[in-house]
């Protein structure tokens, strides 16, 4: 059975929840005035140093430093094209940007820029090293990226005279590396370097050699069988190495041997021979 809350009772345990509530939204009302207390100062300082870090006219970078080795790329063009791309102040500027503009100079491997407080940013940069010369202006690099200069600045660099040229396509790139690879590898036993190789419109492949003894001489492969051709003569070398000197050029385009033509020696020489001969 149950029990029947007297009317007076009632309306005191109604009043007491409704005092309770009123607390209770008094408490929670104070709260949020407290809290806008702390953050509306706070947005407006934020918007205040905002503003402020946002002015160009502010924090502007007075100083950059370029760090590297500057072999190859000119640090004149560099300081143009970074001072291009430089926009904002110390605390907006797009590094990103300055970074994409600096890789887009020859010779510019890898860039990192960093921020130095108050005024100034540091761009580091990595150049490619070139292991071959481009016949018509350029360098090859490691990684096969061409990158193209004048002939003239080529001659003018004596570091740059001993390197390995290589003259045929730039489409044609890729192969002439590997063959270049593969060719001199076998030739270093020899005691044989690989000055120019060339690859021409027809196919044809042509290496210009200098020997142990710093001669220069031409080895004809052609445009087929290249590999198998280069082989014979390598065997053939090998085999009768003293045959081979005072070399003109080896002409490996046939079949089963190569014709072997020898520049003309001096007159007090025994045993002088020149002309064509086959092997």
């Amino acid at each position: 059975m149950n029990a029947v809350i007297p009317p007076i009772e009632k309306r005191a345990w109604h009043y007491k929840q409704e005092k309770v509530k009123s607390v209770r939204i008094a408490h929670l009302r104070n709260g949020v005035m407290k809290l806008l207390a702390i953050i509306l100062p706070l947005m407006a300082v934020t918007l205040f140093v905002a503003d402020r870090l946002g002015r160009s006219d502010l924090f502007q970078i007075d100083q950059i430093e370029y760090q590297g080795s500057f072999q190859y790329v000119d640090p004149n063009e560099m300081d143009v094209v970074t001072k291009e791309a430089l926009t904002g102040n110390f605390f907006t500027i797009d590094l990103l940007a300055v970074q994409r503009a600096v890789m887009g100079i020859s010779w510019v491997k890898s860039v990192h820029l960093g921020r130095e407080w108050p005024n100034k940013i540091v761009i580091a940069i990595d150049e490619y090293e070139p292991i071959m010369r481009w016949a018509s202006g350029g360098l090859v690099m490691q990684n096969g990226v061409l990158v193209k200069t004048s002939v003239d600045a080529l001659e003018n660099a004596a570091e740059l005279k001993t390197l390995p040229i290589l003259d045929g396509g730039a489409a044609d790139l890729p192969e002439m590396m590997a063959k270049y690879a593969l060719w001199q590898y076998e030739l270093s036993a020899l005691g044989i370097t690989i000055e120019q190789l060339s690859f021409s419109d027809s196919n044809a492949w042509t290496l210009s050699l200098l020997n142990a003894d710093v001669e220069k001489f031409n080895l004809q492969l052609g445009s087929i069988n290249s590999d198998a051709r280069f082989n014979r003569f390598v065997r053939l070398f090998s085999q009768g190495e003293n045959y081979f000197k005072h070399l003109e050029y080896i002409d490996a385009r046939y079949p089963n041997g190569v014709v072997v033509k020898r520049k003309p020696l001096k007159v007090d020489e025994a045993n002088s021979d020149e002309g064509e001969t086959g092997a």
